[in-house]
């Protein structure tokens, strides 16, 4: 591509000459001198900015080089090049890659900090407010804490706010609350008593999670994906019922705790250790 400097380039202007020269003569041969100035300057800019850009080209296809390398790589050199870079610091040598690498580790981290002692509460119902004996989101979650045998819950919680609903979803059921509660001590309690849930007569319908960032969602969805698939392996029971039987008759069948597949032992309900 033929480049623009040429087309702001004129030939040096060499003046009026010699002789004698009206002041209108001179007026404009000084007017042309300066535009002759400007168009040298400009020429120069453009110059250093096609210079400028060619090398940015440059840098953006080694980039997608190096981001096409990344995805083709195996989980052991990815892990070796994450260790390097917690070697290099904050050396200027570090790729962009690395740099945005890390970056997406501070902002999930940051995530993860926020939402430490949330937890998520589904199948709360919306109440209409009926002026003083109206019951808030707040009387809901303390006697859903209640329910689940959380003493003195309205000092183990700090804030309750309802999600807004989606307009472009058509189902009814109502927006989940998100529960700030004081500690992850009272969070794991909550989560580990959120079974009796299920024989309540009042929150039956009512399911409490963790509050979970983009990614960890995204990693629980694809853990229950597969623990469905291998529960569906399982030679013993019906439909949802399904397990499986070790060498030494326990029975168990594929669930998700904390993060991890692993396998349930049908009668304690218990994580099974990995074998």
């Amino acid at each position: 591509m033929e480049s623009i400097i040429q087309a702001v380039t004129v030939p040096p202007w060499r003046g009026l000459g010699q002789g004698q020269h009206s002041d209108v003569h001179k007026k404009i041969s000084e007017y042309i001198k300066s535009v002759q100035t400007v168009l040298e300057s400009l020429a120069n800019k453009v110059k250093d900015l096609e210079n400028e850009n060619v090398e940015l080209k440059k840098q953006n296809e080694d980039f997608k080089q190096q981001l096409k390398n990344r995805t083709n790589s195996s989980p052991e050199e990815s892990a070796m090049r994450w260790d390097n870079f917690l070697k290099k610091g904050n050396k200027v040598n570090s790729s962009q890659e690395e740099v945005m690498l890390f970056e997406k580790v501070i902002d999930e981290s940051r995530a993860r900090m926020e939402k430490e002692n949330n937890i998520v509460i589904s199948g709360v119902p919306l109440l209409v407010d009926n002026g003083e004996n109206s019951i808030t989101d707040v009387d809901l979650v303390l006697n859903i804490l209640e329910e689940i045998g959380i003493q003195n819950p309205r000092t183990k919680m700090r804030r309750v706010s309802r999600l807004k609903k989606n307009p472009q979803l058509t189902n009814t059921k109502p927006p989940p609350l998100i529960v700030e509660l004081c500690d992850k001590d009272t969070k794991l309690r909550v989560l580990k008593g959120a079974k009796n849930l299920k024989d309540s007569e009042s929150f039956n319908k009512c399911f409490i999670n963790p509050d979970l960032t983009r990614n960890e969602l995204a990693i629980e969805i694809e853990l229950r994906k597969r623990r469905n698939l291998e529960n569906s392996k399982l030679d013993q029971g019906d439909g949802r019922l399904k397990y499986g039987e070790l060498q030494d008759g326990t029975k168990f069948y594929w669930g998700v705790r904390f993060g991890k597949l692993c396998r349930i032992n049908k009668d304690t309900k218990r994580a099974l250790p990995s074998q």
